[in-house]
């Protein structure tokens, strides 16, 4: 049975009835019309956005609508090809998530019922923005050759490139295809970065390249002729143009470079100049890019043959036991003389050495004494200087202070820019001025000290604008041998005590130079009153002094009644240093030491231990306080310091507040 146009009227339960001789059988069909009175009609689709254009990596839905009755069922297919496996159909809309160049295509929307299908296209394009990089990234060429730069990028064409410069613009010798850009004849101003920037439809993307221009490589030796006499020396300068990498060699036309030479910095030195030294030197320069060289011609004069002389030799050099006697001599002529030293007397001792034209005779004895001779001889004829060697017993001064005690020396010479002192000496008292050497209360306020305080080394000076005070930060054992360096480089000063670590230390100011013009005291100085605003000591150094450099040349200490007030020889255990009943040793570190009897103590046992303050009463940080009543005393400690003589603890010399 087939109805045909339904209407609602005819929904219902239709039954089917068969008869056969063998009897009768039926079934029920229930009938539903849908729809109420509309009409059946085939399926019809259209889409909103038939062409769709999204960039690589976006997610991306397309949408269909279908009508007709019944309502049709929608299909979603891809032209030639599969759907994407991530896919997915929401409420009749395709979504792809994450696309990708390869999706793109033609989708077909598919909408069917009972009365037929409709069809329906959506393009999809999915575009790549550009990446871009550029080949090569940092280039360098020299001046006059050719720059190329080439930018690749990928993404969707068309791809449209640009070039430019960074803090300028394109030179017109500028060549640009594509991504490629060509500057003919570079020159130093094209140097710098340029940029390109690719582009489609969807987005763009910009990088740099540096472009370096070199000078082209050059060299240039100065001078480029020299005449120069046989046992001189001379210079050549080689110049480089063309970069920090360039490397830089000298050779010799026809053969090596001599064995007198030395090249430091491009320079080239020849010293003490042979007749075979003539000839042209090259100086050669390589780089990447190549090689350049420069000559240099060199003539040795001959000069005439001359009988040797030598320079003066002192007539008498004086040295004390143990130290070390150096005697140089300085001869000229032609050919340049050998120079021997010998013996009046006899043989030169054994221990003696000779270093090109210097005679050392080290730890000097009495035996030593004598005429040396210094022979210069060469080819034409030989001559001979004498000089004599004096060797003086080591005087050891002392400065007792009862009252004062000092010595009186030439000032130092040679101090204006620099100068050294080295000093040797046994201290048996915690104050005191050791050396004093300044200007003239008419002229200036140019100074130098080296002084103990409270058991310390200080090292003062002032150039005429300012006092640097250098103090060594460790107190020195009284009654031992102490050696102590000062030196001074214009502003500049340190001091060094024991081989120790050196203690450094400016003057202020703008000025430089040491004008010293008064004689330099030893061990004190005559009025101390007028020191009080340079030296800041009041007393002078108590103990003996050994040895004294100025200058790298040793003091001789002689005539001390001549030259000398209050300061007599340092005792030894023959004069009976020792006071009160204390015993005396001989002793390598202080000549001599004491031992002294219960209650007295000092270097020379010469202080009751209980009755009043005394050097040796407290420690070094601590400041010794009679009491009232005339008996015995007290130690008033330094910040930080503790103890009866304030010896422990450690001392607070800059003070941190919370």
């Amino acid at each position: 049975m087939q109805i045909l146009i339904a209407r609602p009227e005819d929904g219902g339960t239709y039954v089917c009835t068969a008869h056969s001789s063998e009897g009768t059988t039926e079934t029920r069909v229930e009938v539903v019309i849908e729809g109420g009175s509309q009409a059946p009609s085939a399926p019809w689709t259209s889409v909103p956005e038939p062409l769709m254009t999204v960039i690589e990596g976006e997610s991306v839905t397309l949408r269909c609508e279908a009508h007709g009755f019944p309502s049709p069922k929608i299909r979603w297919s891809k032209l030639r090809s599969t759907l994407p496996w991530k896919h997915e159909v929401v409420d009749g809309s395709l979504v792809l998530p994450g696309v990708g160049r390869q999706d793109s295509g033609e989708y077909i929307c598919s909408a069917t019922n009972s009365l037929g299908t409709s069809e329906v296209t959506v393009t999809l394009d999915v575009e790549t923005p550009p990446f871009a990089t550029s080949v090569p990234d940092d280039v360098a060429v020299r001046v006059g050759e050719v720059i190329r730069l080439q930018c690749l990028a990928h993404g969707t064409p068309p791809l449209t490139y640009t070039w430019t410069k960074l803090d300028g613009e394109l030179p017109p010798r500028a060549q640009v295809s594509g991504g490629d850009l060509q500057i003919n004849l570079a020159s130093p101003e094209d140097a710098g970065s340029y940029k390109c920037v690719a582009s489609n439809s969807v987005g763009y993307s910009e990088v740099l390249a540096k472009v370096t221009v070199r000078s082209p490589l050059a060299v240039r030796v100065s001078p480029q002729v020299e005449v120069k006499a046989r046992g001189s020396a001379v210079e050549f300068t080689c110049s480089s143009a063309g970069g920090k990498e360039t490397k830089i060699e000298w050779l010799k036309e026809g053969g090596a470079l001599p064995p007198n030479h030395h090249i430091k910095e491009g320079v080239l030195r020849i010293e003490n100049l042979e007749q075979s030294n003539e000839g042209v030197y090259i100086c050669r320069a390589s780089s990447v890019y190549g090689q350049a060289q420069d000559t240099a011609r060199l003539t040795i004069q001959a000069l005439p043959k001359s009988l040797p002389q030598i320079a003066a030799l002192p007539e008498a050099k004086e040295v004390t036991v143990g130290s070390d006697a150096v005697m140089p001599c300085v001869a000229s002529g032609f050919p340049v003389p050998d120079i021997k030293w010998s013996k009046m007397e006899g043989e030169l001792p054994p221990k003696c050495s000779q270093e090109a034209n210097v005679l050392t005779v080290p730890r000097v004895s009495h035996e030593d004494s004598g005429t040396y001779i210094c022979t210069a001889s060469n080819k034409q004829g030989k001559v001979e200087a004498f000089t004599r060697l004096e060797v003086h017993e080591r005087v050891m001064p002392y400065f007792a202070q009862e009252p004062t005690s000092y010595l009186t020396l030439p000032t130092i010479k040679n101090a204006y820019k620099a100068f050294s002192v080295k000093i040797n000496f046994r201290p048996d008292n915690v104050d005191g001025m050791i050396l004093y050497n300044g200007q003239r209360r008419t002229t200036g306020a140019d100074f130098i000290s080296l002084g103990l305080v409270s058991g310390r080394l200080e090292f003062r000076f002032d150039v005429g604008s300012g006092m640097a005070t250098i103090r060594d930060p460790n107190p020195i054992k009284l009654g031992e041998f102490h050696t102590v360096e000062v030196h001074r480089n214009l502003t500049q000063g340190y001091i060094i005590v024991d081989g120790g670590e050196p203690v450094n230390g400016t003057s202020q100011g703008k000025f430089q130079g040491l004008d010293l013009n008064e004689d330099l005291y030893l061990g004190g100085y005559p009025n101390y009153t007028v020191l009080t605003k340079t030296a800041g000591i009041k007393s002078g150094f108590v103990g003996c002094i050994r040895q004294l450099v100025i200058q790298g040349e040793e003091v001789i200490f002689k005539d001390l009644h001549r030259s000398s007030t209050g300061v007599t020889n340092c005792p030894t255990c023959k004069d009976h240093p020792c006071q009160n009943g204390g015993s005396c040793a001989d002793s390598e570190a202080s000549l001599y030491k004491c031992s002294c009897p219960r209650g007295f103590t000092g270097s020379n046992c010469q202080h009751h231990s209980s009755l009043h303050c005394h050097s040796e009463a407290c420690g070094p940080d601590a400041t010794c306080i009679n009491r009232p009543s005339g008996l015995g005393y007290d130690c008033r400690c330094h910040l930080g310091k503790f103890g009866n003589k304030c010896t422990k603890g450690e001392l607070v010399t800059t003070p941190l507040f919370d």
